[in-house]
């Protein structure tokens, strides 16, 4: 095989990075050339009597070294062509920021696209290598975590399972895996589910606390959308409904770090285990869902508890019986209530649409966004965290009113419905009763506006002129809203029912009375 050349300037990088200090296996991986080239040349300078304590050469004294002590065959004459780390040189200091949020690979393609740096990715990680090295070797490191105390730690995850042939469809669903691991004694549940959604996933947790028998303080799950909102490492938002179920048991939320699946390692890794020991090759011997997940709780006691773990090198039923099962929360006496969060807007009717269904919010709040938690039993809607609103649940497409959050001048004629009419009119004068009574008897649809009508007049002639005037239009046996109207107008109601008055007739009415109706044409009545 030939011997590699070098340019004399990749020379002078391997004796000044050695004289930095560097060890022989970074020069050479910075540089892309083996270990043993590295020490040939170093054992030249050596020999030449220089030494990495010694006093610092300078860059032309490197270069007079090299052509001295290395054979020229070994030399590639340059020809005044920049070299790949000259042209990605101008990018250093971008470089070295974005090595501070980002990898190197995705700088690489940045650089590409919006810099037109037009150099290999293999080139551009033997640069990375050579002047950020450091950098590199940083993203390598793992840190042992401290080993968490009995009861301290459970750690979630979602698993895909595989695809199951459900007799009762009669074709292939998918199942996944909760799991839920002690990361003190390593114990595992698992629970199994069609359908990844919030029910499932506050369902999973606590058939898993039953399983335990107790809770785990701190509960190290994904950043999944059922659990958590907007991942952020300080100051994540959670779901609503998960933040309450860990509330319920006393317990904390503690979300992992965006693209760490090690914060959880302990349930992770073991996510294929699962799939392999459990399911793999026995989708088709079950029957039913429920057959499935008593067969997972076998598993869970007689396999997965039973195993010499890998790592502890313990039982993890054994150690969970012996010291974590005491050391867990006990669980709660009452259980937990499901509930569902919503953030709807207010819309111009007073209403917000909730799980399918319209609910009434107080008219001061149209346009503004709420907060609505639903649960078997109410509707609460609130307003930075202040509740405004409960209703009881009504079936999708169905609606709930409430016409006490409209405006009261807003509101007014719908809520004069004959029921209504009638408790007010009692509270008028039992002729005012009468009158609308006897209206509402007759056609209830047609006199309704005529009753709401006569109801209001007591609010400009008083309740006095009103009763009078009811009961001068029941004498002349006229009771209708046009009638008690003009009473009223021409003052009529004061005048003593056993005078001779001629009332005003309604409009509609006969005005030259029946008989001249019916008399021959041309004969005085």
């Amino acid at each position: 095989m030939a011997r590699r050349k070098m340019a004399v300037r990749d020379f002078v990088e391997i004796y000044e990075q050695w004289q930095g200090g560097l060890g022989k296996k970074t020069i050479a991986r910075s540089l892309g050339i083996s270990k043993r080239t590295v020490r040939k040349y170093i054992e030249i300078a050596e020999e030449a009597g220089i030494t990495r304590s010694g006093p610092k050469l300078s860059r032309a004294d490197w270069v007079n070294l090299v052509h001295k002590k290395i054979d020229p065959h070994q030399i590639v004459k340059e020809d005044g062509s920049l070299t790949t780390s000259e042209v990605i040189r101008p990018y250093h200091n971008l470089i070295s920021e974005g090595l501070k949020e980002t990898t190197g690979k995705t700088i690489w393609d940045r650089l590409q696209r919006e810099r037109e740096l037009n150099v290999s990715y293999s080139s551009f990680k033997r640069y990375l290598r050579k002047y950020f090295w450091q950098e590199m070797m940083m993203n390598k490191v793992r840190i042992l975590r401290k080993e968490p105390p009995a009861g301290e730690e459970a750690q979630i995850d979602f698993g895909r399972l595989g695809y199951w042939f459900d007799p009762a469809f009669g074709k292939k669903r998918l199942l996944y895996a909760f799991a839920m691991a002690l990361a003190f004694s390593r114990y595992i549940f698992i629970w199994i589910v069609g359908q990844m959604d919030l029910k499932n996933w506050i369902d999973a947790h606590i058939k898993a606390f039953e399983f335990f028998d107790g809770v785990p303080a701190r509960w190290v799950t994904d950043n999944l959308k059922d659990s958590v909102i907007k991942p952020d490492l300080y100051d994540p938002k959670l779901n609503r409904t998960y933040d309450e179920l860990a509330r319920h048991y006393g317990a904390i939320i503690d979300p992992c770090r965006g693209g760490k699946p090690r914060d959880k390692a302990r349930v992770e890794r073991p996510i294929p285990y699962i799939r392999d020991s459990f399911f793999s090759g026995r989708g088709d011997s079950w029957r039913s869902l429920d057959e499935i997940r008593e067969a997972a709780m076998e598993w869970c006691i007689h396999v997965a508890g039973q195993r010499v773990h890998g790592t502890t090198r313990e039982v993890p039923i054994e150690v969970f019986r012996q010291i974590e099962q005491g050391s867990l929360k006990p669980l709660p006496e009452a259980p937990f209530e499901m509930s569902q969060w919503y953030t709807p807007i207010v819309h111009p009717d007073s209403h917000i649409l909730v799980a399918g269904a319209l609910y009434s919010v107080p008219w001061k709040y149209i346009g503004s966004e709420v907060d609505a938690r639903v649960t078997a039993k109410t509707v609460e809607i609130y307003k930075d965290e202040q509740i405004i609103k409960t209703h009881i649940p009504v079936p999708k497409g169905k609606r709930q009113t409430d016409y006490n959050d409209y405006p009261p001048e807003k509101v007014q004629f719908y809520q004069r419905d004959p029921q209504w009419c009638l408790a007010q009119a009692q509270e008028l004068g039992p002729s005012v009763y009468q009158v609308v009574e006897e209206l509402l008897r007759t056609k209830a649809f047609n006199y309704l506006r005529q009753c709401q009508g006569i109801i209001r007049m007591g609010e400009k002639y008083g309740d006095k002129r009103l009763e009078a005037a009811c009961y001068r239009a029941i004498i002349f046996d006229i009771p209708s809203y046009r009638t008690i109207k003009n009473i009223l107008k021409a003052e009529y109601d004061r005048v003593p029912p056993e005078g001779n008055v001629q009332l005003p007739l309604p409009i509609g009415g006969y005005l030259h009375g029946a008989e001249e109706i019916v008399a021959p044409y041309g004969e005085e009545v």
